[in-house]
Order: C-alpha cells, then sequence, then structure tokens
C-alpha cells in the first residue's frame, strides 16, 4: 500500500487483481495481482487496469460487498453507472487493511471483512 497527502487531501494506492466483466464466465476479463490497482480517497474509489481507468464517486456506488477466497478477500463493487461493465471485483491480498482505508476515506462494506 502507498500513502499520499497531497495539498491535505489523503489517498491509499494498493495493487490489486481485478474481474471486469459480464454475469457470464465468457464475458469476464481478469487482471491479475498486481497488474491492476485501486485507489481510495475521500471523492472516490479509482480502479486502474493498464491503460484504463473505472472511478466511482459515493453516489455511484450503491453497495460494496465482500467476497472470500483461499489466498485473497474481494470486493464487488454494486454500481449505477451504465457505461461501466455491471461487474467489477476487486482482489486484495489484505483484507483488514482494505477494510480501514475505506472506512477512513467514508465507504463501508456492506459484510464485514473482520476486525481492524
Amino acid at each position: 500500500m502507498k500513502a499520499s497527502r497531497e495539498t491535505g487531501k489523503e489517498t491509499d494506492t494498493l495493487r490489486v487483481g481485478v474481474r471486469i466483466g459480464g454475469e457470464g464466465l465468457l464475458s469476464q476479463t481478469n487482471y491479475s495481482w498486481p497488474l491492476a490497482r485501486m485507489t481510495v480517497c475521500h471523492e472516490k474509489i479509482r480502479v486502474g487496469i493498464l491503460s484504463s481507468d473505472y472511478d466511482f464517486n459515493h453516489e455511484d456506488i450503491s453497495e460494496i460487498h465482500c467476497k472470500h477466497g483461499i489466498l485473497f478477500s474481494g470486493l464487488a463493487l454494486r454500481h449505477n453507472k451504465g457505461i461501466y461493465p455491471s461487474c467489477i471485483l476487486v482482489w486484495v491480498p489484505r483484507s483488514k487493511n482494505i477494510k480501514n482505508i475505506l472506512d477512513r476515506h467514508g465507504f463501508t462494506i456492506s459484510s464485514g471483512l473482520g476486525p481492524g
């Protein structure tokens, strides 16, 4: 995780894995950790993959839902931005850290990743 503070605005950036696409298995694309990044600040969450960025303001996100895997925990971003793929799943290796980061910036996970 890389944290930076610029002109009074704190941001946190993590290397993550991302699955982007629709509901069907053949319509999904995976970007392995660490080829993607997630940047969180008070205003938005940005999921960056290679040369593409997906920005979500608070009002764009209807729910951040937790998914559990063997090695990673995932965050399913449910959103109302019709121009973005319907499924955006972010895989993070340190689930407790991401919960703290999202909480600090005013984003809430609907089902917990555990304490702290």
